[in-house]
């Protein structure tokens, strides 16, 4: 399973494993705990993790 790791926004830091299927354009996350919207950086990069390295998702404003 795909490791993201989110920069910005309200789960700035966060690390999550994503099934691949949702790696189609956007994350969307509609609460309870978190609102936001991230896609991947571009150009895409990745980042070392304990998960292993994770693709970088930014938020967008």
């Amino acid at each position: 399973m795909p490791t993201v790791i989110h920069q910005g926004g309200p789960r700035h830091g966060q690390v999550d494993e994503i099934d691949p299927a949702e790696l189609r354009g956007a994350l969307v996350y509609d609460g309870p705990r978190w609102l936001g919207v991230y896609r991947p950086a571009d150009p895409p990069r990745t980042y070392p993790t304990d998960l292993g390295d994770a693709q970088v998702w930014v938020a967008v404003e």
